[in-house]
């Protein structure tokens, strides 16, 4: 076998190990955005008052003050800031505007229609990818988003008939919004770490959230119990948010997107054993197509590129 030959197969193999590791990382991110999830309802069901706004704001202002420190003791300033090229800019924008959005349509039409509305960003990935990002999809990439999105549907359950309209309208402008910010950490990602990618998005969603603070009527938490949860959501948030970074550096975005259905399963498995949430047998098959669709498709997917092997002469 020449060097040739060796040194492309290895570049093979090595693409391919980055692609798995990409979708592993995307994995483990969605049981820290689940567990997340889970605080943040306990804090609500412990403080019924609690504004959907200071959780938000909590979460963010943690994240942008957890990656200042660990950047300055870690790493250095140069590393936060980075290149400032423009999708920096555009990822910390496009991902505080999916956040509020996502908050505005939960309070309007609920977070089972909520939640199905803004996973369509998964979609909005997979049509725009070819485009911005240059991933072309294979025809499982097309089947693990569709698929899994069918599964979300099912788990979640929306009722698409007697809903505020707006409320779909900030729905499905999250998930715009939020396959925008994704496809930015991808390009971003190319000559930035994790680090300083996090940094930008924790940099303007803490501004836009101060100026929501300074012009809203908020109803902060009542209680240190509550305090305790939304700071253990915020942190979880904030080491998801490294691993879901750097997944999208790894693995093509379609794949990770659709990887990343795989969070509202975990929540919905997290509600069962906490909450004592009774499911249907529609959750249950809307669980297992997830789960096919979104983790076991992505994960062949990786493994399975066809490539052309050179001459060995």
């Amino acid at each position: 076998m020449t060097k040739r030959l060796r040194d492309f197969r290895s570049q093979i193999a090595t693409s391919s190990s980055a692609k798995t590791t990409g979708l592993v990382y995307m994995i483990m991110a969605s049981c820290l955005f689940a567990v997340m999830a889970a605080l943040i309802q306990l804090s609500h069901a412990y403080d019924k008052d609690l504004s959907v706004i200071a959780a938000s704001s909590i979460r963010i202002l943690f994240n942008f003050i957890f990656i200042v420190i660990w950047g300055v003791v870690f790493y250095s300033p140069r590393d936060l800031i980075g290149d400032g090229r423009k999708s920096l800019w555009l990822r910390g924008f496009f991902g505080s505007m999916s956040l509020l959005l996502a908050f505005s349509a939960i309070r309007l039409v609920g977070m089972g229609e909520a939640s199905f509305l803004t996973s369509s960003n998964g979609i909005f990935i997979a049509l725009m990818s070819p485009f911005l990002l240059g991933q072309p999809n294979s025809w499982k990439a097309w089947v693990a988003i569709l698929g899994a999105f069918a599964g979300i549907y099912l788990i979640g359950q929306p009722r698409l008939h007697d809903a505020d309209p707006m409320g779909r309208i900030y729905g499905v402008a999250a998930g715009l919004c939020s396959a925008f910010a994704y496809m930015m950490i991808a390009k971003a990602g190319k000559s930035n770490k994790p680090i300083t990618v996090i940094f930008y998005f924790t940099l303007v969603g803490s501004l836009l959230h101060l100026v929501l603070i300074a012009t809203q009527d908020i109803s902060w938490p009542s209680s240190p119990v509550v305090w305790t949860f939304l700071f253990l959501g915020a942190a979880a948030a904030t080491l998801a948010q490294s691993l879901m970074t750097r997944s999208y550096q790894l693995a093509p975005a379609t794949l990770v997107a659709a990887t990343g259905y795989s969070q509202p399963v975990i929540s919905f498995l997290m509600s069962i054993y906490f909450f004592q949430m009774i499911p249907d047998l529609n959750s249950w098959i809307g669980a297992a197509l997830v789960l096919l669709c979104g983790v076991v498709l992505p994960f062949a997917n990786s493994r399975a590129t066809k490539v052309r092997i050179p001459n060995a002469d």
